[in-house]
């Protein structure tokens, strides 16, 4: 009977060392769900949504906080919760100007509350920060409290964030009274290394000031971009994303200048047997700019590159399109 014990105990003993080594492993193999995400999170959103009562609705957003918050070694989750409620914004125009403005608290809270600036944690926050310019400059959909504008500020001082575009664009929309303050002192700082150019503070605060029309900053970014040689496929969509948004006569005659190259880039698109035309790139941006540019389903074309030349060419003057 002795020995029998014996052997059960040390049976158990085995067992449980067994599960404590599993545990970890089962615990990092665990994948993202996206069918269980949406269980989890929608109920919640739902009930913001549907709140009667500002009681209600602030009670329901402490349970969405802390949901988040139970997730905080699963950045996937946590990640998928933020994307849900960047969608519950665009896809509930009606929202009252409450739950709106809750919901893009949440989204500028993650910013800097979302656990330890690591690894997927720092996409994390880019994304956030992604997802409310997006809300406040492309959809002018306005929402931001007192507390998500300092937030806003607070990741842009953040050694993490401070050479980050997208934190600078956002800080210039979000009405932050010290916005200009920050926006001048970055935009006239020692010029960054060239790689990353487009992803700079410098970058982004230069091109909100050009926007406003200050002309020496528009001077100062084209003299960013000229520094900017051969740069890849993803830095000159992002140069040519930038400069149509700022309507001055340098930005246009910089622009001209790349439509009169016959230069390639080097192989990158799938499916094309060469790159695009750099030409390409500045028809596209100047298609944006300018009244009576000619219009062609494809730019990496050289009749439609010698079409938008000569277009060019002929022109005395030119008309802005309505100031984005």
């Amino acid at each position: 009977m002795k020995g029998k014990t014996m052997n059960n105990i040390k049976l158990l003993f085995l067992i449980c060392v067994n599960i404590l080594l599993c545990m970890p492993i089962n615990a990092a193999a665990r994948k993202f769900n996206p069918d269980e995400a949406n269980k989890q999170i929608n109920p919640f959103l739902e009930e913001i949504i549907g709140s009667q009562s500002s009681e209600a609705r602030d009670n329901a957003i402490q349970k969405l906080y802390a949901k988040i918050s139970s997730y905080h070694k699963d950045d996937e989750y946590r990640f998928y919760i933020y994307t849900l409620v960047c969608k519950a914004i665009k896809t509930n125009p009606e929202l009252p100007k409450e739950t709106r403005q809750a919901f893009m608290d949440i989204l500028a809270d993650g910013i800097v509350n979302d656990g330890i600036i690591k690894d997927n944690t720092e996409y994390i926050h880019e994304k956030n920060v992604k997802y409310l310019y997006e809300l406040v400059y492309d959809l002018k959909i306005n929402g931001l409290s007192q507390q998500a504008v300092e937030n806003i500020e607070k990741s842009y001082t953040n050694i993490y964030f401070c050479d980050q575009r997208y934190v600078t664009l956002l800080l210039a929309v979000s009405g932050s009274k010290s916005a200009d303050n920050f926006l001048r002192k970055t935009a006239d700082s020692s010029d960054v290394s060239l790689p990353r150019m487009y992803y700079s503070a410098k970058w982004a605060a230069t091109l909100v000031l050009a926007r406003k029309g200050e002309r020496k900053y528009v001077k100062n970014l084209v003299r960013l971009a000229e520094k900017s040689i051969n740069i890849n496929k993803v830095m000159l969509m992002l140069l040519f994303d930038d400069l149509p948004t700022v309507h001055d006569k340098i930005i246009v005659k910089y622009l001209h200048e790349y439509l009169k190259l016959d230069r390639r880039l080097p192989f990158w698109d799938e499916g094309l047997s060469e790159g695009r035309y750099e030409a390409y790139y500045a028809a596209n941006a100047l298609s944006k700019m300018l009244r009576g540019f000619p219009v062609h389903k494809n730019y990496n074309d050289m009749m439609a590159i010698e079409d938008c030349r000569k277009w060019m060419a002929e022109q005395k003057e030119y008309v802005f399109l309505e100031t984005p």
